[in-house]
C-alpha cells in the first residue's frame, strides 16, 4: 500500500511539475511572443501549441496513472475485507467447534452420571432382593 500510495503522489507531482513548467514556459514565450516578427510569432504559436500538447499528454499520463493506483487501492482493499471476512468466519467456526466440544464433553458427563446411578440403583435393587 505504501508503494501505491508514493505512486500516487510522484504521478499528481509529476502533473503538477508539468502543468507549471507548462504555465513557466507560455508565460516566456508570451513576453518574448510580444518582441518578435511575425514570422517568428508563428513559431512561437507552434511551440506554444506543442508546448500545449505536451502538457495535456503530461497530464493525461499523470491522470492515467493515478486512476491505476487507485484501482490498485481498491483491488488491494476489497482482497483485505475478503481476508477479514474469511478470518471472522474461521474464528467463528472455531468457536463454534469449541462450544460443540465443550457440549459434548458436558453430555458425557451427563451420561456418565447417568450411568453410575443406574448402576447404584441395580446393585441396591439386587442387594434387596438377595
Amino acid at each position: 500500500r505504501e508503494g501505491l500510495k508514493r505512486g500516487l503522489a510522484e504521478a499528481r507531482v509529476a502533473a503538477a511539475a508539468a502543468a507549471a513548467a507548462a504555465s513557466a514556459n507560455l508565460e516566456e514565450e508570451r513576453l518574448s511572443w510580444m518582441k518578435e516578427s511575425e514570422r517568428e510569432r508563428e513559431d512561437l504559436r507552434q511551440a506554444l501549441a506543442e508546448a500545449r500538447e505536451a502538457a495535456a499528454a503530461a497530464a493525461a499520463a499523470a491522470e492515467t496513472r493515478v486512476a491505476k493506483v487507485e484501482e490498485e487501492k481498491a483491488a488491494l482493499r476489497a482482497h483485505s475485507e475478503r481476508e477479514q471476512e474469511g478470518l471472522e468466519r474461521a474464528l467463528l467456526a472455531e468457536a463454534r467447534a469449541a462450544a460443540a466440544e465443550k457440549q459434548l464433553l458436558e453430555l458425557r458427563e451427563k451420561l456418565a452420571a447417568a450411568e453410575k446411578a443406574a448402576a447404584e440403583r441395580a446393585a441396591a435393587e439386587a442387594a434387596r432382593v438377595a
